[in-house]
């Protein structure tokens, strides 16, 4: 018997083309404001750890970002995007502002990245079992995209950072691993397989596609919450607080947003955050610091 192998070597030419089509296998997408101290060190490590493109949307900013971000814009790393639209209240910036900017984000780049990261600038895409986020991507090929756990970071009692000191150097306290907001997850989604994106850790899928958690469950709900927490594959390093003087800004721009949460309550919240001293994130730090053009780690 005679077999006809050209409709297999024409499906296998189409998934092999397919394959090898993206012009970036990982990218993020992520809106920022006046984080013009943090961008470079953020950028450089994401950098290092696998990730090829950032679409960076500018909410009015009015601080030094531009010449911060000119180098990466000039050599095709960064897309930068102004996205001028006011937040009224928390409901509107969630769904309203930042949402819409994670869809723009989702439907340029469709056809164009294989994977995209849709994270804050005060998030850090940490692989465990892996040095590259890519490699630890590889396991979810099947679905329409992952969410991968917080880890919250507090301000380790530092009102600033020391001189020539990384964020992800410095800040070495976090919450316990069981504390509620660590079963939050921020997606990695495959664009093309997207419907929309209503909220900022959560999106809506194609027919056929749906979104797991770390050990590949489909137990993610619409707010972008799972069953449990997982740090073995890759976490999403949340340093929230950052530092003290940080911090203090960041709440007094929280209070007029989330008129629900009295002031009473940030210091419980946020001292929950310096408990454990974690240490995930040395084995960067010496190679990162080369690339931001530091003293050698010692």
């Amino acid at each position: 018997m005679t077999i006809n192998l050209t409709p297999l070597l024409l499906i296998f030419c189409f998934w092999t083309l397919h394959a090898i089509s993206y012009q970036y296998e990982l990218a993020i997408g992520a809106i920022f404001r006046n984080e013009a101290p943090y961008l470079k060190e953020w950028i450089e490590f994401h950098k290092l750890v696998g990730v090829e493109h950032f679409y960076l949307f500018n909410h009015g900013s009015t601080d030094d970002y531009a010449s911060v971000l000119q180098e990466y814009i000039q050599k095709g790393e960064v897309d930068l995007i102004a996205w001028p639209y006011l937040a009224t209240s928390w409901e509107n910036w969630l769904y309203k502002v930042q949402a819409k900017a994670y869809q723009t984000c989702i439907e340029r780049t469709q056809g164009k990245v294989k994977w995209l990261a849709l994270i804050d600038i005060d998030e850090f895409l940490t692989p465990i079992s892996s040095d590259r986020v890519p490699d630890v991507l590889q396991g979810y090929e099947s679905f329409g995209g992952v969410g991968f756990n917080w880890k919250l970071f507090g301000h380790s009692g530092l009102l600033d950072l020391p001189p020539n000191t990384l964020l992800i150097e410095a800040l070495v306290m976090t919450a316990p691993r069981d504390r509620k907001t660590h079963l939050g997850i921020k997606s990695i989604v495959r664009p093309e397989r997207v419907k929309e994106c209503h909220h900022p850790h959560y999106v809506i899928y194609k027919e056929g596609f749906y979104h797991v958690n770390s050990n590949k469950e489909p137990c993610i709900d619409a707010d972008g919450v799972t069953n449990g927490v997982y740090y073995d594959r890759l976490v999403i390093n949340h340093y929230w607080s950052r530092t003290g003087n940080h911090l203090y800004k960041k709440l007094q721009r929280w209070n007029a947003l989330t008129p629900h949460i009295i002031p009473e309550d940030w210091p419980a919240y946020v001292a929950e955050m310096n408990v454990l001293r974690d240490r995930s994130m040395e084995r960067f730090i010496p190679l990162l610091r080369k690339q931001m053009g530091l003293s050698e780690y010692q």
